[in-house]
């Protein structure tokens, strides 16, 4: 659960602590099918991900992410695809991680990250305990920004 503006919803989704500006990767490959920026609500950034045969069409929703892609572009896993921001209902700057299924249902983040560790823009690193459950993902156990943000440029 997560707690903002005096109301509970479920937090089906990860939430990762990065200071404003830090890149933000691409967890796996895919197309960009929508880029929603400036209009209130969070930027975020949605890919449909390259599947393989047998695997579930899943879709991944980058959130509090500027980003200058548009509909249509592709990106490899690993690529910068934005930087993180402060947009959308919001109480610090983190990138809100969230899947979706082809048929709009919340699918569970956490598979895909689970090999954080080995993820190749970043600096791998030991421990890694992803936090579905609307921690901030740092601290003990969770994912730090080291994790999932692309090396300084």
């Amino acid at each position: 659960m997560r707690f903002i503006n005096g109301s509970s919803e479920p937090h089906k989704a990860v939430d990762i602590a990065n200071p404003i500006g830090a890149p933000v990767v691409a967890f796996r490959g895919g197309e960009v099918k929508k880029v929603r920026q400036g209009t209130g609500e969070a930027n975020s950034v949605t890919i449909k991900y390259n599947k393989e045969k047998g695997q579930e069409q899943l879709f991944g929703i980058y959130a509090h992410v500027e980003s200058g892609l548009q509909p249509g572009d592709k990106v490899k896993e690993g690529q910068v695809i934005g930087r993180t921001d402060v947009s959308g209902r919001s109480t610090g700057p983190h990138l809100h991680y969230s899947q979706r299924g082809n048929d709009g249902e919340k699918k569970d983040p956490t598979q895909l990250l689970k090999n954080a560790d080995s993820f190749p823009a970043n600096g791998g690193g030991k421990g890694a305990s992803p936090t579905p459950s609307g921690g901030s993902g740092t601290g003990s156990g969770g994912i730090g920004s080291d994790r999932l943000a692309a090396p300084a440029e």
